[in-house]
């Protein structure tokens, strides 16, 4: 189903499920059993589903200029931002140094490019050497660079049977090189991710409308016996920042059949009106995600009581308020600006 912008509104849905379920598992708790468990099962595939949508969604590139332009835009929209927010942490840190009397302008920025290179969600060793993390947003170097790199492999590869090789090997090797080293970049997730890109691209072919209901049953089925499985033997979840892959490649296996439950969840969905405004959250993601950034500075609102929905509801209802007073002023300042061109 295609909307009046032209959007695939599947895909929007979808989208929004996605970012809706990063707020959750960030909300709740590693030190409770019940929510832990919970946050493992969002974990075991929330993260590949922005990966799979990124590849859904994208176009076939037929020449180097089209694959060059994608770079470059792909490049304003993820990464501009994210060194915005590595020197917003750089500012942060010498203010705070200069309140403690311990201000060291060198050692600072050294910290934050290191973090900016490294661009981890948790703190790197390398060496000696701890490399703090900068964050979720670990999240727009990775997407950047996978994007990137599988689009150059489909450039080069009109073979369906050579993308998924090449696919493959790449998620192994990434999954060995992150198994010894986290490479700077994260460049071993960007190899580690192919596969759910793969997957992205192949499910522009698939059926999705036919029996939806019936494959959106097995493919949960399947997601949560794998995920039980090895969450039980392993005693361990699947988490690409920490590069966790219990019995690889089972829990990248069961990580696609997650994508696909809520692919399929989001078919089914896009019939209902009821859905427009996750279908509106999921064509601003990202503003919705930059907003998620920053919620935690304001925690003392949402953080009212000990129970996690009324964490989960509070801190939500907030992230909305704060997206769309931004997202109006967006469209005032797009506006302005369309009537002075205009004139």
């Amino acid at each position: 189903m295609i909307d009046k912008n032209e959007r695939v509104v599947w895909i929007d849905i979808a989208k929004g499920i996605a970012i809706l379920l990063v707020i959750l598992g960030h909300t709740l708790s590693w030190n409770l059993p019940a929510e832990k468990t919970l946050r493992d099962a969002i974990y075991s595939y929330h993260m590949p589903l922005f990966f799979v949508l990124c590849a859904a969604a994208s176009k076939p590139i037929s020449n180097a200029n089209e694959l060059v332009k994608k770079i470059e835009l792909s490049f304003i929209k993820l990464i501009f931002p994210l060194i915005g927010y590595a020197i917003l942490l750089i500012l942060f840190e010498a203010a705070i140094s200069i309140e403690l009397n311990n201000f060291d302008m060198s050692d600072i920025v050294s910290k934050g490019i290191n973090s900016l290179v490294y661009a981890n969600g948790v703190d790197v060793h390398v060496q000696n050497a701890i490399i703090p993390a900068i964050g979720i947003v670990w999240f727009m170097i990775t997407l950047f660079l996978s994007k990137t790199l599988f689009g150059y492999i489909c450039f080069k590869l009109q073979s369906q049977k050579k993308q998924f090789v090449v696919s493959i090997m790449c998620g192994v090797l990434g999954m060995i090189i992150g198994h010894f080293q986290w490479l700077p970049f994260t460049l071993d997730i960007v190899l580690q991710v192919m596969p759910f890109f793969y997957l992205g691209n192949l499910i522009k072919q698939f059926k999705l409308q036919d029996r939806t209901i019936i494959k959106m049953l097995i493919c949960g089925i399947i997601w949560f016996a794998i995920f039980m499985f090895y969450y039980t033997y392993a005693n361990s979840g699947y988490d690409l920042s920490w590069r966790w892959h219990p019995l690889y490649p089972l829990s990248d296996i069961g990580a696609m059949f997650g994508v696909l439950f809520i692919i399929y969840l989001s078919v089914w969905l896009q019939k209902f009106k009821l859905i427009t405004p996750l279908k509106f959250l999921g064509r601003n993601t990202f503003l919705l995600f930059w907003i998620h950034t920053f919620d935690s500075s304001w925690q003392f609102f949402w953080m009212v009581t000990n129970h996690v929905s009324i964490h989960f509801s509070l801190r939500l209802l907030e992230d909305i308020l704060v997206f769309y007073i931004i997202y109006e002023l967006l469209c005032v300042i797009k506006e302005r600006v369309r009537m002075k061109k205009s004139q």
